[in-house]
C-alpha cells in the first residue's frame, strides 16, 4: 500500500514538474515590451501663397450665402465674351440674379491651409459684361478666425466688357494666420436689377 501511495505521489510530482516546465516555455515565447516611440509631435500648419486658377475644376470654390449668385461652373475660354482669360484655358463663370434685394453675391473658397501670414496681397480676375449698370462694384474680401474678422476691398471704376483686377492689401492683417474665408463678391450698390454671368480667373494668394 506504502509502495502504491509512493508511486502515485511521484507521478503527480513529475505532472507538476512537467506542468511547470511548459508554462515556462509558453512565457519565455511572449515577446517582450517594445520601447516606446518617440511621440512625433503635429507639424504646424504651413503656411500658404498660391493660384486658384480653374484648369479643371473649381478649386474648392463655391456659391456663399448670398442669394445674387445662383449657379457656378468653370467653362472654356471661348465661353467668355472675347475668347481670352487671364492665365490659363479656363475660368469660373458665376451666373448671377442681382434683383429687389438680392443685391449681393459672393462666391466663396474656405483656402486649406489657413494660413497666410507669407502672404501680401490677394487679387482677383474678374470679367464684367458690358450691360452690367454702373454702379455695380466687385470686391474681394477675407473672414479671419475667431470672430469672423472682416477685411475687404472693393473696385468700383469697373471696366464694362473686360477683365477687371481687384486687389486686397493683406499684409499685418489681425489673425491672418487663420482666413477662414476668402471671397469675390458682387455688389449692387444702387441702379437697377441685373441677371448674367461674371466670369473669374486667376485668384491669386501672394
Amino acid at each position: 500500500m506504502k509502495k502504491i501511495l509512493l508511486l502515485l505521489l511521484c507521478g503527480v510530482s513529475a505532472l507538476s514538474l512537467m506542468s511547470m516546465s511548459g508554462c515556462r516555455e509558453r512565457i519565455a515565447s511572449v515577446p517582450g515590451i517594445e520601447p516606446t516611440s518617440t511621440i512625433t509631435p503635429i507639424a504646424t500648419v504651413a503656411t500658404f501663397t498660391g493660384l486658384y486658377d480653374f484648369e479643371g475644376g473649381l478649386n474648392g470654390w463655391t456659391l456663399g450665402a448670398d442669394p445674387g449668385f445662383t449657379a457656378v461652373n468653370y467653362v472654356p475660354a471661348s465661353s467668355v465674351p472675347g475668347g481670352t482669360v487671364p492665365s490659363g484655358n479656363y475660368c469660373a463663370a458665376v451666373t448671377c440674379a442681382i434683383t429687389g434685394t438680392n443685391n449681393v453675391g459672393e462666391f466663396v473658397v474656405h483656402p486649406s491651409p489657413a494660413d497666410l501670414s507669407t502672404a501680401t496681397t490677394i487679387s482677383a480676375h474678374v470679367y464684367v459684361p458690358g450691360d452690367m449698370p454702373a454702379a455695380y462694384s466687385v470686391q474681394v474680401f477675407i473672414l479671419t478666425m475667431p470672430g469672423y474678422g472682416f477685411k475687404g476691398q472693393s473696385a468700383s471704376s469697373l471696366v464694362l466688357g473686360s477683365w477687371n483686377t481687384v486687389t486686397l492689401s493683406i499684409a499685418g492683417t489681425t489673425n491672418i494666420d487663420n482666413v477662414g474665408t476668402i471671397a469675390v463678391q458682387l455688389i449692387k450698390n444702387s441702379g437697377a436689377d441685373w441677371s448674367g454671368t461674371i466670369y473669374v480667373d486667376d485668384v491669386t494668394v501672394n
